[in-house]
């Protein structure tokens, strides 16, 4: 069984927040998270955070054990035996239709195309390298 885990920015400190859930109060999506700090056993800190930068842990590790989340830009490399060259993309990590996948975008004009490849029979060859949130330059 998978561990669910989500991460968001806070609203304030504008940096990522890590929680094993949140919850809405009709106004503010909250996190909580542990306070290591406080002397009193089972004291939590209460952050805001902005609601489109929520993001779900997939469940599996890029190849240096980092986490990989919902909306992680991932690099995906591999050898290729015959022409001897390391080949590279970049995808967004999104949830779709059940699942973790890996979205490429293919530019065309006017609209994206959109090519979908699932995440875990290959995620030892993927690597996190940012998130669509900070960077989402890089997909394009």
């Amino acid at each position: 069984m998978r561990e669910i885990k989500f991460k968001a920015i806070d609203s304030i400190t504008k940096r990522w927040i890590y929680s094993n859930g949140y919850y809405f109060d009709g106004t503010n999506y909250w996190f909580i998270t542990p306070n290591i700090d406080s002397p009193a056993i089972g004291f939590a800190d209460y952050h805001i955070v902005l609601k489109n930068t929520i993001c779900q842990y997939t469940g599996v590790k890029d190849k240096n054990d980092k986490e990989i989340y919902e909306g992680d830009i991932v690099k995906y490399s591999i050898y290729n035996e015959y022409t001897r060259e390391l080949l590279s993309t970049l995808f967004e990590v999104v949830f779709h239709e059940g699942a973790f996948v890996q979205e490429h975008r293919i530019k065309l004009d006017p609209d994206y195309y959109k090519v979908t490849k699932t995440i875990w029979y290959e995620w030892d060859f993927t690597e996190v390298v940012d998130n669509i949130y900070e960077n989402p330059e890089l997909l394009e």
